[in-house]
């Protein structure tokens, strides 16, 4: 993409997973290095979460800063609900916000961790121990999203923690050891 006139830190790599046919698809779009000079003015990080909170439906307060990268920050909220009159639930809605104000994951569930990127493969890995959820005969694996600066990397399909742990490896590899990461976990459907 950059040999083509993309801007590098504009780049975005999309990869399925494929676990019938055992393939693997990365797919990579990006805007002209001439749209990159024409972006829109940085949104502040109160900007940002008024956006997430707006995009929510929930107040502000009631959304908080999560993790952060130089180009993105992901917002997290608390929203209670309520089911059969008197049993209460909790989720919590997740909202990546790029600099420019632009949602990049909106997830209305999920778990976000920051960490550095020397740290970010231990980090992913507990992760997705922790948000794997055993059914039975069935193991029921998390969405994942791994952002590095601006890049978001989706994970969802990938059936193990090894081939998550590979994908992020490539985006980790020649960071500095105190990059900023981002980390979403999205717990699986459970088919019920």
């Amino acid at each position: 993409m950059v040999k083509l006139g993309a801007a590098p830190d504009g780049v975005e790599v999309t990869i399925e997973v494929n676990a019938q046919s055992q393939r693997v698809r990365a797919t990579a779009m990006g805007a002209s290095e001439m749209r990159a000079k024409e972006r829109l003015q940085e949104v502040s990080e109160t900007e940002a979460r008024d956006i997430a909170a707006s995009s929510m439906g929930i107040a502000v307060d009631a959304v908080r800063l999560a993790a952060a990268t130089p180009r993105m920050r992901v917002f997290q909220g608390t929203v209670e609900e309520r089911k059969w009159r008197f049993f209460k639930s909790t989720r919590a809605p997740v909202r990546a916000v790029d600099i420019e104000g632009v949602i990049r994951v909106q997830r209305s569930n999920g778990t976000v961790v920051g960490a550095q990127a020397d740290q970010g493969l231990p980090t992913l890995r507990r992760l997705w121990e922790d948000t794997t959820i055993y059914n039975g005969d069935s193991v029921i694996t998390p969405d994942m999203f791994v952002i590095v600066g601006a890049h978001v990397v989706d994970l969802s399909g990938v059936n193990s923690a090894d081939q998550a742990l590979a994908v992020a490896r490539s985006e980790f590899d020649g960071l500095p050891a105190d990059a900023p990461v981002a980390l979403i976990s999205v717990p699986g459907n459970r088919g019920i």
